[in-house]
């Protein structure tokens, strides 16, 4: 079976013109040869779309798609149209950000992988790289390596860690691609991921997931990951909030479930609630976005839930000077050690 499947690997391109060749090379050098190279250029106003009409005439597996800026969710549903409509053998979708790139043994090891466990999706591992140079792994403390096909213990997996969210790090089966209409969601450039990978979740038979690293994330300062604020929490609240509401519909979570995920994400949210603390504007700035945390509809019913965490019981009391005074007093005693 080897090099029968197809992988097909979908890269969103937008000002990237520093990155994309090695990206593109990337694929180009992998060990394992029966892929598609779709690249869509998402109205990218630099060079990214030059190069890659530049790419295509050299490899007829490279596809370009151009259209007019739509935003990263409306890339990926462009390569999954064409996805759609020439998909005819076996096939994998893999998401490559155009400033990153895969290991060349990635494909390989995917393909052995769904050869053993004949998994619908296949989540690997990443590492971060910065000229090159490797500076961080991936390893999650406490991650699940295995086969999950009970959808019980797989949505609990994978909804409670944010590790979980990216696209970027599944391989996901062809046959789970549908014709979804994500363009309410356009705007969205934080959680979009999650947003995408309900469906695969709900459709699939089971995962894999596996130690193996197999793609490079790289540093780039212009990445919107790198530009996480109060709006991107609030919109984060939007799809964290259709999950809940998949949750529920879905019905194989029990009360204590719900609890538990209550509790992991009220601790990622307390984090979030220190970090405003350290924003370099005033008290009253503060006050306000703690407030409209509270306000939002999603994290208005996680604080309903019980938790021990110390943040998150002053936040439900509003005791925000508290919280701000801390931190203020921590970074003056670090500054004063």
């Amino acid at each position: 079976m080897e090099n029968k499947r197809l992988f097909y690997i979908v890269v969103p391109v937008y000002k990237t013109e520093k990155y994309l060749m090695d990206c593109c090379l990337s694929v180009k050098n992998q060990t394992y040869s029966n892929w598609i190279l779709i690249l869509v250029d998402d109205g990218s106003p630099d060079k990214s779309g030059q190069i890659c009409d530049e790419l295509a005439k050299n490899d007829n597996r490279i596809h370009v798609i151009h259209q007019e800026n739509k935003g990263l969710v409306a890339a990926r549903m462009a390569g999954n149209t064409f996805i759609l409509s020439h998909k005819k053998q076996e096939s994998f979708v893999i998401s490559l950000d155009s400033d990153d790139s895969l290991l060349p043994f990635a494909l390989e090891t995917l393909n052995d992988t769904i050869n053993r466990d004949g998994s619908d999706i296949v989540v690997y591992g990443w590492q971060k790289v910065n000229n090159g140079e490797v500076i961080q792994g991936s390893q999650l403390k406490g991650a699940f390596y295995g086969v999950i096909s009970d959808k019980r213990q797989l949505y609990k997996v994978v909804f409670s860690e944010m590790y979980y969210n990216s696209l970027c790090l599944k391989c996901i089966s062809a046959d789970l691609l549908r014709d979804i209409d994500y363009s309410q969601f356009f705007h969205i450039s934080h959680g979009e991921d999650l947003l995408q990978s309900i469906d695969y979740y709900k459709q699939c038979r089971s995962v894999s997931f596996i130690d193996s690293v197999l793609y490079n994330y790289t540093v780039n300062p212009e990445s919107i990951t790198h530009t996480v604020n109060i709006d991107s929490l609030l919109i984060n609240g939007t799809v964290r909030s259709l999950v809940w509401d998949f949750l529920k519909g879905e019905g194989v979570w029990t009360e204590d479930d719900f609890s538990e995920y209550a509790g992991k994400m009220l601790d990622n949210l307390s984090r979030f609630i220190v970090k405003i603390a350290c924003f370099p504007t005033s008290y009253s700035k503060k006050s306000q976005m703690y407030e409209a945390i509270r306000n939002n509809p999603y994290f208005s019913t996680l604080l309903k839930y019980s938790s021990k965490n110390t943040v998150i019981k002053l936040f439900k009391y509003k005791m925000d000077w508290i919280i701000v005074l801390i931190d203020s007093a921590k970074r003056l005693y670090n500054r004063n050690k």
